[in-house]
């Protein structure tokens, strides 16, 4: 999780919960516990959020690295067959085994 991210949200979270405690000194300010009530909710929902983002980032990181890994073999596997037809063909007849570098 970035943690920017989580510092905003966790001091958004604090205040809210400091300002409920000496809401008498404030209400005169228009500040209504229903407000800061508000604040938390969107606070904990931001979090929330932003945890399952690093879910997928770590899924979308799993897969990646699995697709990566299928690509070297797929390579690996290309490149053995692209040696054995160059071992054994000439040049001019590369092209017509799909081999289109010289």
């Amino acid at each position: 999780m970035s943690e920017t991210f989580e510092t905003n949200a966790q001091e958004a979270l604090t205040m809210a919960s400091g300002i409920k405690s000496h809401l008498s000194e404030v209400t005169h300010l228009g500040i209504e516990k229903e407000g800061l009530d508000k604040l938390e909710a969107e606070a904990i929902k931001a979090l929330d959020m932003i945890a399952e983002v690093d879910a997928l980032i770590e899924e979308v990181s799993e897969k990646l690295h699995k697709a990566e890994k299928q690509l070297a073999d797929v390579q690996d596997v290309a490149k053995s067959y692209s040696h054995t037809i160059k071992n054994n063909f000439p040049m001019e007849q590369w092209e017509r085994f799909g081999i289109t570098d010289k």
